[in-house]
This record gives structure tokens, sequence and C-alpha cells, in this order.
């Protein structure tokens, strides 16, 4: 392949990540990666804990390079489960695909700078998954500097057959089938069996995490041949085992010679993807942007229901939840993420051996009293948090996009508009609140009367994360960006947000902490500050929240 390949998957890729600012706006960009780099930091501390116990328990009985393929093994799994939806979203949903076709470039090329795309994209996921494994058994054994070579390679090299395996399989299905002519339903499908398909995930790997804690369980595990999640991955995913082969035996032939087949396995399963892509490709996408509609002839009565008379408030409000439930990516993102709260808070204590004792101790910690005052005010601060991970307020001037100037012709003031926004989030946020208030009474016997306090009570707290959400974007909107995705996920005003929600929750566990509030207590004083912080806020959007509004250029 010529030139061209290379500099289209450049192109891509700086289309892609964004990194289009310059002087201040670059530095305060490169801010926020490392921002959202440190995110990560506990998440790698505690696998790099069960790695190295994995490692020592092996150890003894010399099979420490099982960790190598179960690593390489689980990485391709992972790789290919989220590379179905990055090949959907880059090879199909992408807003490039209009433009590139009547380029002049090969089918070979289009196809070939979007699976490196991909692939570029998956080494974020190796970086978590992977990387740690390959550092800490380095410190362990004290390899030579071949090791760091073949390390290197296998890198490079992991998400190439399980990528090109994902790729075949969503071109055959895409050609051959219409699901993908209504593009909001298979979005808003392919996006519940992703989430529901990392929730289960994320419990097999807990389950499994509990049971090799113990050393002894884990010498025996391996050694009596219970491996066979290495043996199915090596069978579904050819070459993880020569992988790390090529790892283990670092300073011999062998390890040469397995690397050889790795590499070759690697190339092979490309030239397949190439091959399969230039028959399948271009005839699944052509006709992809439009979209399915039902055509419906509405009646004198129906068109009546519809033009009611209301409020303008209540209208714009009723426009924003309409936008984040019919729009596939804002109701993954920002909608469905409040309602997998009980689930994700649950699971740890449902299917761990111990959970049934766990469960126990914190029923007793609800019901015994004397923490009443404390839990209020635990139960505010979560609801504080909820209202800014969803993300709704905090992206709700950027997810007009390029479309914000309709906003300033509408007849509706610039005030209604930021506060049917601020509105909209609190609502789904509560609901959310709610569903886990519902989940903690029925699961932990949370009384009911402390369930109701919190429910009224967070209410302050919303609102006052709502308007902080609103006004955040109203700083700093993102309204450069192609497809919803970059609006919501490559967006950092959320982390802002995060932030001082953070720093208002601390503060607000302390003091209940430091001056041991009773209950009633605890929401009066909730009600009194965020009370007068509400309405200040409120003030704010009404003067300057409407300036910014306002001096918004698209």
């Amino acid at each position: 392949m010529n030139n061209k390949l290379f500099i289209l998957t450049k192109a891509l890729l700086k289309n892609g990540f964004g990194i289009k600012a310059t002087g201040k706006k670059k530095v305060r960009q490169i801010i926020f990666i490392i921002l959202i780099s440190l995110c990560f930091v506990p998440l790698l501390i505690g696998l790099s804990v069960f790695i190295s116990t994995m490692y020592d328990a092996l150890k003894v009985v010399e099979q420490e390079g099982i960790i190598l393929s179960l690593g390489i093994a689980v990485s391709s799994f992972v790789i290919f489960f989220f590379g179905v939806f990055y090949v959907i979203n880059i090879f199909y949903f992408s807003d490039d695909v209009e433009i590139l076709l009547p380029l002049p470039l090969k089918s070979s090329e289009i196809i070939g700078a979007k699976f490196l795309v991909t692939v570029v994209y998956e080494y974020l996921t190796e970086l978590i998954l992977l990387l740690p494994l390959f550092v800490i058994y380095a410190y362990k054994s004290g390899p030579s500097f071949m090791y760091y070579i073949y390390a290197l390679v296998v890198f490079l090299l992991v998400p190439v057959v399980p990528l090109s395996i994902a790729s075949v399989l969503v071109m055959i299905i895409m050609r051959f089938t219409a699901i993908a002519k209504n593009r909001d339903r298979f979005k808003m499908v392919g996006g519940l069996i992703a989430m529901f398909g990392a929730i289960g995930f994320n419990t097999v790997i807990q389950q499994f995490t509990a049971k090799s804690i113990d050393p002894q369980q884990l010498q025996e595990m391996f050694t009596e041949g219970q491996n066979s999640m290495v043996e199915l991955m090596s069978r579904i995913f050819p070459g993880t085992k020569f992988a790390a082969l090529s790892i283990v035996h670092n300073t011999g032939v062998q390890g040469i010679v397995n690397l050889m087949i790795f590499l070759l396995i690697a190339v092979a399963s490309f030239l397949i993807f190439l091959y399969f892509g230039e028959l399948l490709y271009f005839r699944g996408v052509i006709g992809i942007s439009e979209q399915a509609a039902k055509r419906k002839k509405v009646s004198r009565e129906e068109l009546g229901k519809l033009s009611v008379l209301q409020s303008k408030l209540k209208a714009y409000t009723i426009k924003e939840l309409k936008l984040l439930f019919r729009t596939p990516i804002y109701f993954m993102n920002c909608v469905l993420i409040n309602f997998l709260f009980p689930i994700f808070m649950l699971i740890p204590l449902l299917t761990q051996s111990e959970g049934e004792s766990e469960l126990e101790s914190i029923k007793a910690i609800m019901n015994i009293g004397i923490f009443d005052g404390i839990i209020v005010v635990v139960g505010f601060a979560a609801a504080m948090l909820i209202s800014t991970i969803n993300s709704i307020t905090s992206t709700s001037i950027s997810r007009e996009g390029q479309n914000l100037y309709i906003s300033k012709y509408l007849p509706v003031s610039y005030k209604t508009q930021i506060l049917a926004k601020a509105l909209s989030g609190a609502i789904v946020s509560f609901i959310g609140v709610v569903t886990i208030l519902v989940s903690v009474t029925v699961f932990l016997e949370l009384p009911l009367y402390l369930s109701f306090m919190i429910a009224g009570i967070s209410l302050f707290g919303i609102v006052c994360m709502s308007f902080i959400g609103v006004m955040i974007d109203l700083f700093h909107p993102k309204l450069n960006w192609d497809n919803e995705q970059k609006a919501v996920k490559q967006n950092l005003n959320p982390l802002f947000h995060m932030l001082l929600a953070t720093i208002f929750c601390v503060a607000a566990i302390w003091a209940s902490i430091a001056f041991f509030f009773s209950a009633l207590t605890a929401c009066a004083v909730i009600i009194f500050a965020f009370g007068v912080i509400d309405f200040l806020l409120y003030k704010l959007i009404a003067t300057k929240g409407v300036k910014l509004f306002s001096d918004i250029e698209v």
C-alpha cells in the first residue's frame, strides 16, 4: 500500500481525537488529559496488586508464565467485545463516510485506515489491561533486554486478530441484513447489549478475582488444569498462546519462533480482513445515512391534542428530555447510567461469597439509629454525584453543536432555555436517585423515614449541581463535533463538574462526622445552606448565564 493509507489514518485520528487546539487552549487540553489519566490510577493500582498476587502464587509451582497467556487472552476478548462497537461507529456511523467514498481512494486504503484508527483506540484499552501485566512481570522476573522488545511487539499486534474477526462479523451483518437502516434503533440496541455485556463481564471478573485472592486456591486452579479460559481464548483468537510463549522464552530460539508465528497470524488476519472488506464494505455502507421513518396520517383531533398550549419552560424542558431519550448516544451515556447504579452497587455484595455477611453488617448499621445523620448526608452526597456523573447539564449546551444558532431565533428567552436544560437534568437525576433509594431500602433495609428524608433534601443538591453544570458548559461549550458521541464522551466539562461535586460531598460528609448531626439537624442545615446556594446560582444564571449564552458564536 502507498502513503495514502497512513496520510488518511493520520487525518482520521486527528479528527477523531479532536486535536485542533493551539496556544492556551492546547495547554488546557493537555491538562485535561492529565486529569483524566489520573482518574484511572486507582483501577491500575488494584489491577497491579491482583497481578502481583497471581505471580507470587504461580511462581511457587513455576507456572508464572500462565498469567501472560491469561492476560493476553482476556485482553483479546475485551478488545473483540468493544471492537464490535468501535467498528460499527468508525466504519459505518461516522460522518466522514460520505466524504471519503467519492475521493480517489482505493477501498483497501479506506478500510485499512479505519482499521488502523480502531487499533489505536484499542491501544488505550491495552494500556489499562496489558501494560500493568508486562510491567509487573518484568519487575518480578528481572528479564533480559529482549523481553522488552518482544513485549512491545506483542503489545502492538494483540488487537489485530480480535479486531479482524470483529470487523468481518460486522461487515457481514451490515451487508446481508437491513438492521442498520434504522440507525438510531441499531445504536440503541447495540449500546444496551454492550453495556449489559460489560456488566456481566465485570461480574465474572469479580468472581474470578475473589476466588484468586487465596494463593493456595490459585495454585490448585492452574496446576489441576482448570485453565479452560486460557484454552478457550486461544482457540477463539489464534495466536494468543504463541504471543505469551514468545515473551516467556525471550532469550532462546523458541521465543523467536513463537513471535514469528504470532506475527504471521496477525498479518494473515489483516489480509483476510482486507479481502472481505473489499467484498462487503462498500455494498453495506451505501445508503447508511438514510433514516427509517414511519409515514402516518395525523387526524385533526390528534393534531389538536399535539398542539395544546403550555408554558415555554415546560415545553422546552420536554423537548430536552425527548432529545435525551431519543438520541441513542445521549440515552446510553446520560440517561441509562442513572439506572445502572443500583446494579453496580449491589453486584459486589450479591456475587461474592462473603457478600451475605457484608450485607448483614450494612443492614445493622442502617438500623442502629446512631448514624442516621451521617447516613442522610452520605445519601445527599451520593445524589449530588449522580447528577454530575450522568453529564446531562454539563453537556447541555455542547449537545446543541452547530445547531445552537437555532436557539438564538426561537421565541423563547435565553433564561428560559438555560433553566429548561438545568431542569431536564434535575428530573432525570432525581429519578435515578429515587431508583437507588428504592434498591437500598429493599436490599439493605434502609428505614423508610430515612429514604424520604434523603429524597427530599437531595432535590436541593441536584438543583445546585444542575445549575453549576449548565454554567460550566456555558463558559466552555464544545460545539465543534461531527457525531453525538464526541459531544458527551470527548467533552471534559463533566470532569470539572464531578470534581466540584466531589469537593461539596467531602465537605458535607466531613461536617456530618465532625459535628455528628442528627438526621433532622442534618436535613435542616442542608436545606438552609443549599437553599441559599441554589438561589444565588439562579440569580447568576439569570444574569451572567444569559450573557454567556448570548455571546456564544457558532
